[in-house]
């Protein structure tokens, strides 16, 4: 299975080629230029791209670079799972316009569980789509950083509210958690560019500092 019909006549197929080269920059401009778009079809292209390169691109290199698996879980998304009843793309959409409205007010943990509201929308994905709304204020929260703000918060008592578990069942507690670590990670990179620091990617040096910066020094630690 190479392409997915989501809709009648509206296919989906993963770009291996843009997804396979982890050009941070290429895919923001690529999934936030499609997620911002007026057209629905573009922001569910960018939903089910950023679904897509998630698990194509896994860190797992038991999974990672396998294009059926990844369309799999795309088709999970507008299709469902065995059992599931299948959902209303124009319902999908609106959780994503929800979304782009409370991100555009700063209001991070609305944005979460509004992306979380979509089935088979976990914690980690539904941050990804956040960061690739807003790099600049909105980082991700998968089960690496939980574990490693958990590590944190055993010896620093200041890290527990940016904790939680993503695969916990309570969506309140999931969106109050993301919403400190994405102050965390802002006020992090505010400081840094104050300080004059810089950092550099694929050979492009004199990067300002975003939240997702932050978040991705971290999860590289």
């Amino acid at each position: 299975m190479s392409s997915l019909e989501v809709a009648p006549g509206l296919w989906f197929a993963g770009d291996t080629s843009l997804i396979g080269n982890r050009d941070n920059q290429t895919l923001e401009r690529f999934h936030e230029k499609l997620l911002w778009s007026d057209a629905p079809d573009d922001r569910l292209h960018g939903l089910l791209s950023i679904v897509y390169w998630g698990y194509y691109a896994s860190a797992d290199p038991k999974r990672a670079y396998n294009p059926g698996r990844a369309l799999k879980k795309v088709e999970h998304i507008v299709g469902g799972r065995v059992g599931q009843q299948k959902p209303s793309l124009d319902m999908i959409d609106a959780a994503l316009r929800t979304a782009r409205t409370a991100v555009e007010d700063e209001r991070l943990d609305v944005a979460l569980a509004a992306v979380m509201g979509i089935q088979n929308m976990g914690m980690s994905f539904a941050s990804k789509v956040l960061m690739f709304f807003s790099p600049a204020s909105a980082a991700v929260y998968d089960s690496v950083i939980a574990k490693k703000i958990h590590a944190l918060a055993t010896t620093n008592d200041t890290w527990w509210p940016l904790y939680v578990n993503p695969l916990s069942p309570n969506t309140a507690k999931k969106a109050a958690a993301y919403k400190q670590w994405c102050g965390f990670c802002g006020e992090k990179a505010v400081a840094l560019n104050a300080s004059g620091t810089d950092w550099s990617d694929l050979g492009i040096s004199g990067q300002a500092w975003r939240a997702v910066d932050v978040e991705r020094s971290l999860f590289a630690m």
